[in-house]
């Protein structure tokens, strides 16, 4: 299937955000332990998120207020993978602070808040499955002070259908 420069670009995000959490870097306490999440569960590293397997995956998004869903196929190397893992890290014009990892009611769960030019936007991503069939990717974004667009809520299921 040829996918639009849009759905492509909607893939990438939805895949970053995904991988988001395997980015090394993670706040530290005081005492250089990992601070408790947020809403309970267990904080993990990095390197306990999961990433999806190599192939080609069909991923049905839905995204608050548009209208249905969009069905993208997209074909994950090993390259893609670990090039979107640093991408929010190369980000112009984007202060980051370090993203918080955490498993939560059998998901992984990932927060990073980053500021650019005055508004400071919070993203987290919440990703269930074996990442090797199946997985689901529930990302929301707030941003403060509240602008029009800037908040929103997409839902992501992928299913693996194969090699590329």
């Amino acid at each position: 299937m040829s996918m639009s420069k849009g759905a492509a670009i909607g893939a990438a995000i939805i895949l970053a955000a995904a991988l988001a959490a395997c980015s090394p870097s993670g706040e530290k306490a005081a005492d250089g332990s990992a601070p408790a999440p947020s809403g309970g569960g267990a904080t993990v590293s990095a390197g306990d998120m999961p990433k999806p397997k190599v192939g080609k995956w069909k991923m049905t998004m839905n995204i608050a207020g548009a209208p249905g869903p969009q069905t993208v196929e997209v074909c994950y190397t090993q390259k893609m993978i670990d090039e979107l893992q640093t991408m929010s890290a190369d980000m112009p014009n984007t202060d980051c602070g370090d993203a918080t990892f955490a498993r939560i009611d059998g998901a992984f769960q990932t927060t990073v808040s980053c500021a650019s030019h005055g508004q400071k936007s919070t993203v987290v991503t919440r990703a269930k499955g074996d990442f090797n069939s199946r997985y689901t990717v529930e990302m929301s974004m707030t941003s403060d002070p509240p602008t029009a667009g800037a908040n929103m809520t997409t839902t992501t299921v992928a299913e693996f259908l194969g090699p590329c």
